[in-house]
């Protein structure tokens, strides 16, 4: 009888390990978000897709510090991948349209010599199950570069794929820290052999990106003394981040951080996965935070999520047509009842040049304005 419990015990194990191999190699493919919003869902609610004994209670890598166990990110339980796994690589642009890539090194100083120190310097970060070279984040890359070029000299493409790939979304989220200090790092790097000072950097993060730009203003401020110029957060993701206080991206981690939330819901499988409080200066929640109207009768759930990327590109590309403007308000049954008034405030690139502050609404619903959504 022991023997056939132990029998039935091991078959069940080998069934589920069988059952995971197979759903990471072959049940998950790249381009189906429905896969991916599962992923986030299932690693957020249990932990069986993402089997983890870890019997350390912190990692310490070169020039990084130590990461914890009871750190920031506890509520994953887990400690943050290796750094030849997460393999993050720091790729620069200097036009629009650039098809060369360039890499920075950290530690290596003559890639920094095309950089000007006299204007800004732009750094995206990209989210769950993404890259460098995905097409909205390029499209908001070459229209900073083609539009703004009088001010801003380059960008740089954060790419941390190896750190973020599906299904394990509890991993990629104990990652962003980091990623956030290797991006804080390389700043300082820029900032003693290039003489860049940091208050001219802006990070742009979409998703989990938004969450590792918030670990690098925070490693930022607490180790070198210095502050980034502002951060952007692109629905910044919260499953693993919302409530647990020290791991999301603050208005503190930079002297401007303005957020643009437009899948802030909370069922995740219908791919409502964006932040839902204020955590910047100013939060803009176009639509309520929902339902963006390019969205309407697709089958990319992702659809709202990758939204705010696209808005932030546009605000650059069509500032006249497409202003932006938003209202202080309460919330979005308040703003409905058109009892919010005067804008004082431009969602996208803009929101820097606003007198406003706090959460801001605005209708997307116009459809003279298609220009503006797509």
């Amino acid at each position: 009888m022991h023997n056939t419990i132990n029998d039935k015990m091991f078959l069940n194990s080998l069934l589920m390990l069988m059952s995971a191999t197979i759903s990471t190699i072959v049940c998950v493919p790249i381009d189906d978000n429905a896969q991916l919003f599962q992923a986030i869902a299932n690693s957020v609610n249990t932990n069986n897709t993402e089997k983890f004994y870890e019997h350390r209670t912190e990692v310490c890598y070169q020039d990084l510090g130590c990461f914890y166990l009871e750190g920031p990110m506890k509520q994953t339980n887990m400690l943050p991948s290796s750094l030849e796994k997460i393999n993050t690589q720091f790729f620069i642009y200097y036009r629009s349209g650039q098809v060369e890539e360039q890499i920075v090194d950290p530690y290596n100083s003559s890639t920094f010599k095309k950089i000007n120190r006299s204007k800004q310097l732009v750094i995206i970060v990209h989210g769950f199950n993404n890259d460098h070279k995905v097409g909205y984040l390029v499209r908001m890359k070459d229209a900073i570069l083609k539009y703004l070029k009088s001010k801003i000299g380059a960008v740089i493409m954060v790419d941390w794929s190896g750190g973020s790939a599906i299904p394990f979304y509890r991993k990629a989220s104990c990652n962003t820290q980091v990623v956030g200090r290797q991006i804080t790092f390389l700043v300082d790097r820029l900032k003693h052999f290039i003489g860049l000072d940091p208050l001219s950097v802006h990070l742009i993060g979409f998703s989990l990106g938004a969450q590792a730009s918030g670990f690098a203003g925070k490693h930022a401020r607490k180790v070198y003394g210095w502050t980034y110029g502002r951060i952007t957060g692109l629905d910044a993701a919260a499953p693993m981040f919302e409530g647990y206080e020290g791991s999301y991206l603050t208005f503190a981690d930079a002297r401007f951080v303005d957020a643009i939330h437009t899948s802030a819901g909370k069922h995740m499988l219908k791919g409502e996965v964006g932040f839902i409080g204020q955590y910047g200066h100013e939060d803009f929640y176009p639509n309520g935070g929902l339902d963006q109207p390019m969205c309407t009768g697709t089958a990319d759930i992702a659809c709202n999520h990758k939204a705010s990327v696209l808005y932030f590109a546009v605000s650059i590309e069509q500032p006249k047509k497409c202003p932006f403007s938003a209202y202080p308000c309460s919330d979005w049954v308040t703003y409905k009842n058109n009892t919010c008034l005067n804008p004082d405030a431009r969602m996208g690139y803009y929101s820097i040049d606003g007198k406003g502050s706090g959460d801001h609404f605005l209708s997307m619903t116009t459809k003279s304005d298609k220009i503006c959504y797509t």
